[in-house]
């Protein structure tokens, strides 16, 4: 019967294994533990305004906004769906420590881009007066920590951008 002995290079050869196995799993337990913890920018902006334009805010039809819901939400109102006084992040399922803004834009004639649109019994020009359809804080001026998610919708009848950004 022939005795074998461990050589050295085995020996490295199996720790090396076990210490990279260790190394990988003391890694990745933290995240394994709280996935809710992951929670990143443009995941949470895309999936709340998702929340607000298919579940809170949703009309008739896909795509089209329920006016006066839509203007009691951005105007800290209450609808069937919500009490507007509750904060946005818990009314979007989104944990406490974002920061959120939502405004609803409207297109402007031409190439000029958007501009915050107003409510005053229905979708109007600010210049004309009204309520703008707008909450939350204003977002930082570094722009490299905000998310934005947006959505093209119908409200009474007008094409909107509806605009959510975190931070």
């Amino acid at each position: 019967m022939r005795a074998r002995g461990q050589s050295s290079v085995d020996f490295v050869l199996g720790f090396g294994v076990f210490f990279l196995t260790f190394s990988f799993v003391v890694t990745l337990l933290p995240e394994l533990l709280a996935p809710h913890a992951a929670q990143q920018g443009p995941a949470v902006a895309d999936r709340a305004v998702d929340t607000l334009t298919g579940d809170l805010l949703a009309g008739d039809a896909v795509g089209t906004l329920d006016a006066s819901c839509t203007a009691a939400f951005l105007t800290r109102g209450t609808c069937a769906e919500f009490d507007g006084s509750d904060p946005t992040a818990r009314l979007l399922g989104v944990s406490d420590e974002y920061q959120l803004n939502v405004t609803l834009e409207r297109y402007v004639a031409g190439d000029a881009g958007t501009e915050l649109a107003c409510y005053d019994g229905g979708v109007v020009d600010c210049a004309t007066g009204g309520t703008p359809l707008a909450r939350g804080p204003a977002p930082p001026s570094n722009t490299q920590s905000v998310r934005t998610a947006s959505r093209v919708v119908r409200v009474d009848g007008e094409t909107l951008s509806l605009e959510l950004r975190v931070w």
